[in-house]
């Protein structure tokens, strides 16, 4: 008899360098159940991509933002909203969950949704921190359940053949290696910008939600919608230079528990 809880199935978690034990899927009605944490740009593309998949639907939305609310209503009308994603973890009925909040609060939302008893996709960067990763990784050793990072684009084909190409027979010798970084950005604007609308206030975000475990600051809307901006937040280009297939990578996810 499947359960709810035994969900998807033997796949390297890239967190612990583990393989979490065969276990069989689907839930009730044979679907899968999904919240997401985090309803921005990347967030709403990652709901897209899930929606496709055959048995699957939203049960749940959080984001600390209402206008990102209202937005992904529109792609799982029937999905319930959270300002809190706590709330949306106390829903049983939600098999797992798509994190794709700011660096800063993926250890806490990640550990937070695994002591729940969720499976996790965690969007990339998997941690702000080394012991944050660390109490991540403990996170999923004691829960025994399936996490996967989206970090898929760096196992690509097109990783992987040029791998297979980049031999000394094929290369010779190495003695310089430069390394670049575009980015389709007007000229001028600091890369990853983004504007701020006049309804960043604090009655229409959650602040100190946020803030989350970072030094506490007055509320500033540019903090918020352009939080890359700041080490508080990010780690900065370097930690986000592995790209990943957003048009594959949530999918791939699901598909794999479909096959166990």
């Amino acid at each position: 008899m499947s359960s709810r809880r035994r969900f998807i199935g033997q796949v390297a978690t890239g967190l612990a360098g583990t393989i979490a034990s065969p276990v069989s899927v689907l839930g009730a009605n044979s679907r899968i159940r999904l919240g997401i944490i985090g309803a921005g740009d990347r967030g709403t593309q990652l709901m897209r991509e899930a929606v496709r998949c055959r048995d699957v639907e939203f049960a749940g939305i959080a984001d600390v933002y209402t206008r990102r609310l209202e937005a992904a209503k529109e792609i799982a009308p029937a999905a319930k909203t959270y300002t809190d994603y706590r709330g949306l973890l106390e829903d049983q009925s939600i098999d797992a969950v798509i994190i794709a909040t700011p660096q800063h609060l993926h250890a806490e939302q990640f550990i937070a949704a695994l002591d729940a008893g969720k499976h996790v996709y965690q969007e990339k960067t998997m941690a702000f921190t080394l012991e944050d990763a660390r109490r991540m990784r403990a996170a999923y050793l004691r829960s025994k359940r399936v996490v996967q990072v989206g970090h898929q684009g760096c196992s690509s084909g097109q990783i992987a053949d040029a791998m297979a190409l980049a031999t000394p027979a094929n290369l010779g010798k190495v003695t310089a290696i430069n390394a670049y970084m575009y980015r389709n950005t007007p000229h001028g604007k600091p890369q990853w910008s983004r504007p701020v609308f006049p309804d960043m206030t604090p009655e229409n975000i959650g602040w100190s939600a946020f803030i989350g475990d970072a030094p506490s600051v007055p509320f500033d809307a540019n903090r918020y919608v352009n939080w890359r901006f700041f080490w508080d937040y990010s780690g900065g280009n370097f930690t986000r230079t592995c790209a990943t297939s957003w048009r594959s990578g949530t999918r791939r996810w699901i598909s794999r528990s479909r096959r166990q």
